[in-house]
């Protein structure tokens, strides 16, 4: 005798596979978007972003996956959590039953900025004097 089966054969639930590079460079005094986490979900589910990680409240993200800073970063004065100008992040991505994590590395270069006068504005010396304007 013989009869006859339907077979279903689902799939798996895959984590988010992320493309996007483990560090990026960033200019100081920059505005705009620092770095763009890119991933996507083998099932074709959109994505959620998270951020986490030691410099995690220095930057935005949006729903795209891009961090921005709050603030522009500044080189001669780095706000990361160890002052060396290399920001630490955790970029996650997940499809609402899987997440990937992405460490990543912001390192911030330095802008050559033009110089700034902090002598006053005026000064006054005798005549044949040999006092000099500071």
């Amino acid at each position: 005798s013989s009869q006859a089966l339907n077979v279903n054969v689902s799939g798996l639930n895959e984590a988010p596979v992320f493309t996007s590079p483990a560090s990026e460079t960033f200019a100081e005094q920059g505005a705009g978007i620092a770095y763009r986490g890119v991933a996507t979900d083998p099932e074709g589910s959109p994505l959620l972003w998270q951020l986490s990680g030691d410099d995690a409240g220095l930057f935005t993200l949006n729903g795209a996956g891009e961090l921005s800073f709050v603030h522009a970063p500044n080189f001669e004065a780095p706000a990361d959590s160890d002052q060396d100008n290399v920001y630490r992040v955790v970029v996650t991505a997940g499809d609402g039953l899987e997440t990937s994590s992405r460490p990543v590395l912001i390192t911030g270069t330095n802008v050559n900025e033009a110089p700034f006068v902090t002598s006053a504005a005026a000064g006054t010396a005798g005549e044949h004097s040999t006092a000099g304007f500071h």
